[in-house]
Parts: C-alpha cells; sequence; structure tokens
C-alpha cells in the first residue's frame, strides 16, 4: 500500500550518477512516484526523487545534479527539507577501489565496498613544503550511529558476511535477467597496471608532447579520452590480470572510504592512502553527505582509481552497488521509537549556527530546563529570558535547543521580531508534523491546533519578544576568557600576560572588562576588533573613550548576531519605544547623562528648574507616577534595569554609551546636558534637610559625572545653569573638595556676569554669597563633634579653607560689601 505522506520514508538513497540511480530504481519492489508528481516538495527543495519499495522499507532516491561534494551538500540539505524522518541514508554507485588493501587481500573490478567510516582526503593545508592532508578526519566526519555500527559488525562475521555475498547475487542476478546493461563487461578485462606506470602516450608522434620525456609526469588531455588498448598502454607493466567472467563472483569488503572533490587518478597516491590511513575504496560524494547526515557508503568499484580508467565497468559495478544496498536492507531493522517518540521533528538551526566562543552558563542553563522539561508536569509552560540586547540570550537558547534536542518531540526556531516574521516563521514550521497528506493544508486555526497537538512535548524559542526572569551576566572570570578568545589571546592566565609584553597587560585586560561591564556582544566585538586590527588592549581602550562612534561604525556583525554591531543593536528597540511612548525614548536619552549606577525620579524632577523646560520632560516628570509609567517602558525593553531596595534604576554602560551616539545624531545634546546638570545642581540639600549628609553622598558621584562631561558655552539666559553649578560648588565645599568648588564658583559667577552684567544687583550679591559662603561655611555647617583630624570626606578647618580662597574673589566680596550699601 502507498504510504501516504513523505513522513512516511525512512530511508534515502543518493546517487550522483543516472546510471547508479536506474540501478537502484530496476531493484524496486514497488513504485510509489517519480518525480514528486504525488508526494510534492517543500519550497526551497530542488532534488529529483523516485518513491518506492524496497523490500519492508520505503525508500526514496535522490538525483544529484552532477559529482562532487558540494552538490552531494546541497542534495542532502534539500532531502532534510521534505523528507525529516529519514533516519539511514546510503550513497550508492560506483567508485574507484584500492586492489591490494593493507588488511590483505584483494579487491577487483565489480567487487564491493561498503564504508565503516569516511575521511575527506582532499582536507587539509597547503604549506611551502607541500599539501599536509589532515586524514584524521574519521573523528571530524565520524561515524554512522551506534544502530548502523552494530549492524556494520555484524555483517563483518565470516557467516553473515557469506549469506550477505548470497544475497547480493541473487538481487545481481535479478537485475541482469531484466536488462543484459548490467552484465559483465565481455569486452574488457579486468587489468591492473603498477601503480607508477602512467596512462600516456609511449612513442613520439608529430601531435603529442607527453611522450618526449619518458619522466615527464604531464600527460596529453587527448590521451585521458583514450583506451588502454587505443593508446597503445605497456601490457609488459600489467602486474594483475583477470579474464574469466564466469569464476568471477563480486565480493564485499567493508572499511574505510577516501572522499574528496576530485577524482582520483594516481595510483602512488592511492597506494600511500592505502597504506597510511587502510582506506578500500574512493570517491566524490559522502563527504558532502556527511555535513548534513549520517550516512552508508555501498558502491561498486569499476575502476583503480589510477590513470587507467576504464568507463565499460560503471554499468556492472553500479549494479553489484545497487545490489548489495538492497541485500543491506534486509538486514537493516531500525530500533522502534516509544510512542512519543515516532513523531520527532528534527532540530533545524542552520541559519542561527552557535558560535565557537560561547561560555557555558550552567546556572542559567539549568533553571532553564527545571522550569522548561516537558513531563512534570505536562503543561503549557513560557520562559522568556531578559536582558539587554546583546549580553548573550540568544545563545543561550541555541545552547538549550541542542543540548535537550532530543527531550522534546519538536524543536521550532521562531523569529518574533514583528507580527509579519512570526507567521512567516510558523508558516515553515507547521507543513513538518506529520500525519497529514501534503495536499491536505491548515485551513483554519482549528486545523492548525488539531495537527500541532500530533506534537505532544514541544519547544518553541521565538526571539526578539517578551520577558520573565533574567539571566546572570558572565561573570568576571568568564568576561576575561571571552575577551582573551575573541582577540585571538587563549584564556591561559598571568604566564602568557607576561610573556606577550606591552601588547597584552592584565592593567589593560581589567580595564576594559570594567568598562563593557559582562555584555557578551561588545565584549566579541571588542576582541574581533583587536584580532583583525592588531589594536593592542591600551590602544583599543583609548579609541572606545575617545572615538565611541567611529569605532563602533567599523565593527563587524558576527555571523552569529544577526542584529549587527552595536551601532544596530538596540535601534529596532529604540524605534519602537518612540513609536509607542517618545517622551521614554528620549527619557532614555537623558538618563545616560547621569551616573548610571543610581538614578531616582526626585534627581531628575530638579531639571524642572531650567530656563526653558521642553514639554516633554514636564510630561515625563509631572508626577511620580508619570515618571514610573516611562521607566516601565524602558525596563520591559531591558534598556533600564530596577534597584527594588534603593528605589531607584540603573543603566548599562555600553548602553549609556550608545545613548550618547543617538542624542548626537538628533542633536539633543546641549539639551539634554543642561537638564542632567540643573537636575544634580538643583538637587543639592540644604543644611537644615534630615537626610542632609546622606543625600550629598548620592549626588557626589552624578556632579563629577556631568562636570567631567563637556563643557559647553551656554547662552546668556541659562541663569539655572549658573545657578546649578553655585550649588554644586557649595557641595564640593562641604566635601572639602575645595579645588572643584573654587571651579564651579568661578563658572558661575562668570555667568552670571554675562547674562546680567557685572555691577547688576544680582551679580553683586552673588559674588558676595560665594565669598561669605566660602569663607564661613567650613566654621557654620562644621558638626559639634567634628574630631579634631578630620577624614576624607568630611569638611576641612575654616584656615584652611579660608587661605585656598582664590584672590580675586575675596577682593569681589570686599567690592560687593561697599557696592550693596549704596
Amino acid at each position: 500500500m502507498r504510504p501516504s505522506s513523505r513522513d512516511e520514508f525512512s530511508t534515502a538513497i543518493i546517487c550522483a550518477l543516472t546510471l547508479e540511480a536506474e540501478a537502484v530504481e530496476e531493484l524496486f519492489d514497488e513504485i510509489y512516484d517519480r518525480l514528486s508528481g504525488y508526494y510534492r516538495k517543500q519550497p526551497g527543495d530542488d532534488n529529483a526523487y523516485i518513491n518506492g519499495r524496497i523490500g519492508n522499507h520505503n525508500v526514496v532516491v535522490c538525483c544529484m545534479p552532477g559529482m562532487g561534494k558540494g552538490n552531494a551538500a546541497s542534495v542532502a540539505s534539500s532531502l532534510k527539507i521534505s523528507y525529516q524522518r529519514i533516519n539511514l541514508a546510503l550513497v550508492v554507485g560506483i567508485c574507484g577501489g584500492a586492489p591490494y588493501p593493507s588488511s590483505g587481500g584483494e579487491i577487483f573490478l565489480g567487487d564491493v565496498i561498503i564504508s565503516d567510516s569516511v575521511i575527506q582526503y582532499d582536507f587539509g593545508g597547503q604549506y611551502p613544503g607541500g599539501f599536509e592532508e589532515k586524514t584524521s578526519v574519521k573523528d571530524s566526519l565520524g561515524r554512522p550511529n551506534k544502530e548502523i555500527r552494530a549492524l556494520l559488525a555484524g555483517l563483518q562475521a565470516k557467516n553473515t558476511r557469506r549469506d550477505l555475498q548470497a544475497r547480493m547475487l541473487r538481487h545481481l542476478q535479478a537485475i541482469q535477467r531484466s536488462n543484459p546493461e548490467w552484465h559483465w563487461p565481455r569486452s574488457a578485462d579486468d587489468i591492473l597496471f603498477e601503480a607508477s606506470y602512467q596512462h600516456k602516450y609511449s612513442s613520439p608522434t608529430s601531435s603529442v608532447y607527453c611522450c618526449l620525456d619518458g619522466k615527464s609526469r604531464d600527460v596529453c588531455k587527448s590521451a585521458l579520452d583514450m583506451t588502454c588498448i587505443h593508446l597503445g598502454c605497456d601490457k609488459n607493466r600489467i602486474s594483475r590480470h583477470r579474464c574469466d567472467a564466469e569464476k568471477c563472483i563480486p565480493s564485499i569488503h567493508i572499511g574505510t572510504v577516501a572522499s574528496a572533490d576530485t577524482v582520483m587518478k594516481s595510483g602512488e597516491h592511492r597506494d600511500r592512502l592505502v597504506k597510511a590511513d587502510n582506506v578500500i575504496g574512493f570517491e566524490m560524494e559522502s563527504a558532502g553527505v556527511w555535513d548534513n547526515a549520517s550516512c552508508i557508503v555501498i558502491k561498486g568499484v569499476c575502476d583503480y582509481a589510477d590513470s587507467h580508467k576504464n568507463e565499460a565497468w560503471q554499468a556492472y559495478a553500479a549494479a553489484t552497488g545497487a545490489a548489495t544496498a538492497k541485500a543491506f536492507l534486509e538486514y537493516w531493522i531500525p530500533t522502534v521509537r516509544e510512542e512519543a517518540n515516532e513523531v520527532q521533528i528534527p532540530l533545524e538551526l542552520s541559519a542561527v549556527p552557535a558560535i565557537e566562543e560561547f561560555i557555558e552558563r550552567e546556572d542559567d542553563l539549568s533553571r532553564i530546563w527545571d522550569y522548561l522539561q516537558p513531563r512534570f508536569p505536562a503543561t503549557r509552560k513560557v520562559a522568556v529570558p531578559l536582558e539587554l540586547g546583546g549580553i548573550g540570550k540568544t545563545q543561550l537558547a541555541i545552547h538549550f535547543a541542542r543540548k535537550h534536542k532530543d527531550d522534546f518531540t519538536a524543536v521550532f526556531w521562531l523569529s518574533g521580531r514583528d507580527r509579519s516574521a512570526l507567521i512567516l516563521s510558523l508558516s515553515t514550521c507547521f507543513p513538518r508534523i506529520i500525519g497529514h497528506r501534503m495536499n491536505d493544508e491548515a485551513k483554519n486555526e482549528e486545523d492548525v491546533e488539531q495537527r500541532a497537538n500530533q506534537v505532544p512535548q514541544w519547544l518553541a524559542l521565538p526571539t526578539e519578544i517578551g520577558r520573565s526572569f533574567p539571566i546572570k551576566k558572565l561573570t568576571q572570570e568568564d568576561v576575561i576568557q571571552l575577551l582573551l578568545q575573541s582577540s585571538g589571546f587563549s584564556a591561559q592566565g598571568a604566564a602568557q600576560v607576561e610573556a606577550e609584553g606591552p601588547r597584552l597587560t592584565a592593567a589593560d585586560i581589567m580595564a576594559i572588562v570594567d568598562r563593557l561591564d559582562g555584555l557578551s556582544l561588545a565584549i566579541a566585538l571588542a576582541g574581533a576588533f583587536m584580532r583583525e586590527t592588531g589594536t593592542s588592549f591600551k590602544e583599543y581602550l583609548q579609541l572606545y573613550n575617545d572615538q565611541w562612534s567611529e569605532l563602533q561604525s567599523q565593527a563587524k556583525p558576527t555571523r552569529h548576531y544577526q542584529q549587527g554591531n552595536i551601532l544596530k543593536t538596540w535601534t529596532t528597540t529604540y524605534q519602537e519605544i518612540q513609536k509607542q511612548d517618545p517622551t521614554a525614548a528620549t527619557l532614555l536619552l537623558l538618563l545616560a547623562y547621569f551616573d548610571n549606577r543610581d538614578i531616582w525620579y526626585e534627581l531628575i524632577r530638579g531639571g524642572l528648574n531650567c530656563s526653558h523646560t521642553p514639554p516633554w520632560f514636564e510630561a515625563a516628570v509631572s508626577n511620580k507616577l508619570a515618571f514610573k509609567a516611562r521607566i516601565k517602558v524602558l525596563v520591559d525593553c531591558s534598556l533600564v534595569e530596577p534597584r527594588q531596595q534603593e528605589g531607584s534604576f540603573t543603566i548599562h554602560p555600553v548602553v549609556q554609551d550608545w545613548c550618547f551616539h543617538i542624542a548626537a545624531s538628533e542633536e539633543r545634546t546641549v539639551q539634554l546636558y543642561e537638564l542632567a546638570l540643573v537636575s544634580v545642581g538643583y538637587t543639592v540639600p540644604r543644611k537644615d534637610d534630615r537626610e542632609y549628609a546622606q543625600l550629598q553622598q548620592r549626588l557626589l558621584p552624578h556632579a563629577d559625572y556631568v562636570i567631567q562631561r563637556e563643557k559647553y558655552s551656554w547662552l546668556e539666559d541659562k541663569v539655572a545653569v549658573w545657578r546649578a553649578l553655585s550649588k554644586l560648588g557649595n557641595l564640593y565645599t562641604n566635601q572639602g573638595r575645595l579645588q572643584e568648588a573654587e571651579e564651579m564658583y568661578q563658572r558661575a559667577l562668570a555667568g552670571y556676569e554675562k547674562a546680567l552684567g557685572p555691577d547688576h544687583a544680582k551679580s553683586c550679591k552673588l559674588a558676595d554669597d560665594l565669598a561669605s559662603r566660602a569663607s564661613l561655611s567650613a566654621t557654620q555647617e562644621m558638626p559639634d563633634s567634628m574630631p579634631s583630624n578630620p577624614t576624607a570626606g568630611q569638611p576641612r578647618a575654616v584656615s584652611t579653607l579660608q587661605h585656598s580662597l582664590p584672590e580675586s574673589l575675596q577682593k569681589r566680596h570686599v567690592f560687593s560689601r561697599i557696592f550693596c550699601r549704596r
């Protein structure tokens, strides 16, 4: 009975040549479909298929468009799109054989090779001394799964091998009865030449050159197109000759197959690989298939992988290979899976590859597994890691999916960037669910739900949406490891740091680690920039501080992070916030102009004292509820993080740098800096405030931060700025930081004189107040319990303060007293 859908096919046979596919089709017990007329194909699948039955197996034959590893990889990849339940792939056809395997015995034309492993002999590196092969690729390409390896081991037994060969011979005779094309080629004997003897002209003629020098290894193109008989190959160089067809029964050999993207046509090179890696056959497809699926090579020997090739043996070799494949399938009984796993849908993450430098986060992975594991309880669960863009959420999800892919019956990767992207992702997933004819498409939500219910243990991984529990930032140790790996250094500790000299110092590493504060994307991009440009750690930190925007614009997006570099990482989120709440978007930019570690409502609200307060700011801080509503938008997008106990908020330093870039591009820098400066200045407490000392200490980092930013030439009407600067002078005076206090007083006084004139009563009064406060504040505000030797951060003695006053300020103080009495 013909299967109802593609999902009932579990075995694939891949053939490079039409001749090979025809031989396999000859041995089908039943043909179901040809060229996907009934079963159709998924979009993006360009393969040509023949569907049928061989024994108890539903088999799909894939016909490749040509030979070679690239074509094989493309065919195998497309096969997985339409036929997702394939658990056995056979590469069937013809190959070159090793006449004398290192394990002993002989291989003749028409014999069959079955692989128990595959090496890729054109994989390696070109060195000055020549090409160095990495023929230990057996470990890279791997071996078949345990189930197939067990069967191959069983076939090595003498009696089983004899039975396999008898079955192969029976199937070979059946195909030969149907068409004489598959018989032994009586027009060509089985001839093996010496390994060093090349297929080339043996006597000079006027039209050829490859025979002029007997030692030359050049071969004429015309010689390659001729048979040994027509070319006149020297019979004295024949090392083995077999001509009795009646007594020649094909043998089956199991061992290592060598695969490459070129045809092996060198007897000497062949023998070196045979000796070094116990190779028994040579072909061109299995390495490409292995990139996408574990496979078994079953091929008939049509030549000896030397230059003396003869196409006369290809049909017979294709027949023996196909006959052995059918005999092999008669032994193949796949393990019956549990009912839940009978709807297993393979994990497909080719579009989102895992990064090489991923740092294990076992705590986070364990927490996610404890919550999402499908059996206890067997109900729908949703977990959305919440963190800053670039912190590593996507890679964490990829790693979780790869680690637990066998614990779920279906794993789907969905793009949640927007509604259209999500619908597109879902549309590619639902056709993969088994149990329906391919033309029985879901018509409505009920059909979709019915089909989805057939997969009881889903794992869906939508990206770029939602929030739940936060994942942890990388530890300092992990950050250092990621930075060293991505910059081209292996994390081997202090010994290597010292060995690298000035380019790599522990102090420079820690400076970058602290500056990037555990943000995985920023660390990876920094490392990549240093590796690709030869920039030292110290130079990179200087570029980061001095030319942030230019540096980030040159950072290349990694192939593992589709959002791009730092400049682009949060742009999509920011644009969405602008659409949803423009006030919240601008408030985010303002927060960057404060110290990022502790920001609270009352601090921001001080900006209402500006001379010209922008409407968006008034809306944002009109009351505490309005402020929290805007902050919630930013918290939900992971751009701001709440500090619950302190009732304040933090912003990541790299996001802070990004905000400066956005503010500059929107020409908001001066406005935002003014708001921040006035906010901090007008929040400086009076000495009779209840939390006077505590608030001063809390304000000090913000004061330091705003005054170290670029100093702007303020307009004359910015009276609030001058008042804020004078208040900052009071703050620094009370903290004993007289140099900063003097700078603030002088800037404030210069501003007032510029705005109101030097003889204006307010300017004179300010000069008097500034000088008086500077000379008396230490006495007036010194606590009764002030110790005789004050510590850092406490007011200094009056005499010290008075001697520190600038002479110009003291003179102005005297002048203002005289002037203001008039």
